[in-house]
């Protein structure tokens, strides 16, 4: 089936508003699909450059460069991956905890690439304030989210049967089998 069909398929069960908003996200995974590939094109001969011209790989400066190089492609696809993600799981907009993390990741980037030899104090501890702070709302997102999903399902044997013993379950009952329990343990408990 061609994508078009599929894409006008896809589309004639929502929303005007979503029917927006999947145009728009398909808009903005395309743009930043070709900036990726035309990132990659200049990652690959800044360092097809660096190993012809003998740098030496060796220097923080060109360490740093290449680095950053690699580190702004992959915040890109990241970024990508995170707006694909929400298109597939029809969503909507992106989650908060995604953008939370594509920000630590390219608060990294700027402390890999800070000459810290003309850093300030001030800016020093203004990123490592900010990073700290990012790095607890992405745990407290994570926490929130990780609360919200129910409880994992137990199996007929366990949830029917009451408990009377404290300790660890035994190898011989089911809870303690590593995998899942078969249809005959299932009955048999």
């Amino acid at each position: 089936m061609p994508f078009s069909r599929k894409f006008k398929n896809g589309l004639k069960f929502h929303t005007l508003y979503d029917r927006f908003e999947m145009i728009i996200s398909a808009v903005l995974l395309i743009s930043i699909s070709i900036i990726i590939v035309y990132s990659t094109i200049l990652v690959v001969i800044a360092i097809f450059d660096d190993f012809r011209s003998a740098r030496y790989f060796a220097e923080s400066s060109a360490i740093k460069d290449t680095f950053g190089l690699i580190l702004g492609l992959l915040i890109l696809i990241e970024f990508n991956h995170s707006i694909a993600l929400a298109m597939r799981n029809r969503s909507g907009v992106l989650q908060v905890r995604i953008i939370i993390l594509l920000a630590i990741i390219v608060i990294a980037r700027k402390l890999i690439l800070l000459n810290y030899d003309t850093a300030t104090v001030n800016t020093l501890l203004g990123l490592g304030g900010l990073a700290l702070s990012l790095g607890v709302l992405y745990w407290l997102l994570t926490d929130v989210e990780r609360r919200r999903r129910p409880p994992a399902s137990s199996s007929p044997a366990t949830s029917s049967s009451p408990a009377t013993s404290s300790g660890p379950p035994t190898s011989s009952s089911p809870a303690a089998s590593s995998g899942p329990a078969t249809s005959s343990e299932r009955i048999s408990s």
